[in-house]
């Protein structure tokens, strides 16, 4: 059993890397990677909300142009906020920035961690994405978006999502 915090947390990143997702695809709702943390509160995941709740959401200004933005855990969103602890807050008023294509409001939950990573802005090198299931108002299809608390980077939307305003 390992001695210290230090020690625990690199026999917890070990295990996570060698389990965490390997898919460059774009996943389907039911074809997500393999969770390896996951927080939960009345049956649903957590952090979870809508974009048109009254919780601060930020502006986003520009939509990507690569596909995969989000929609891979090769391209996540790179939200920021672990160091000062604001990652899940950052992660919330990230999503509630968000609309469907034709500006239905989104709901989200988050799935939970995966998909391991190297960063030097994580614990002992390394990181988890959050895995969010996205469902649009008036589509019975969900999808997947990946956001990184860990590093920072440009802000945008995704393909498929149009801004809040």
């Amino acid at each position: 059993m390992p001695s210290s915090p230090s020690s625990l947390a690199l026999v917890v990143f070990a295990v996570v890397t060698a389990f965490g997702c390997a898919s460059q695809a774009p996943p389907r709702s039911e074809d997500q990677p393999k969770m390896v943390a996951r927080t939960t509160f009345q049956g649903k995941g957590v952090p979870n909300g809508r974009s048109d709740s009254t919780e601060p959401f930020l502006r986003l200004q520009a939509t990507a142009t690569d596909a995969t933005y989000g929609h891979t855990p090769a391209n996540p969103i790179k939200v920021g906020g672990f160091r000062t602890r604001l990652g899940s807050i950052r992660e919330k008023m990230y999503l509630n920035a968000l609309m469907g294509a034709n500006g239905q409001p989104i709901e989200y939950e988050r799935l939970g961690s995966c998909c391991a990573f190297s960063t030097p802005n994580g614990m002992q090198g390394g990181g988890l994405l959050d895995a969010f299931r996205i469902t649009v108002q008036g589509q019975r299809k969900s999808s997947i978006l990946y956001l990184n608390i860990y590093d920072e980077g440009d802000l945008l939307v995704p393909v498929g999502f149009s801004p809040r305003s």
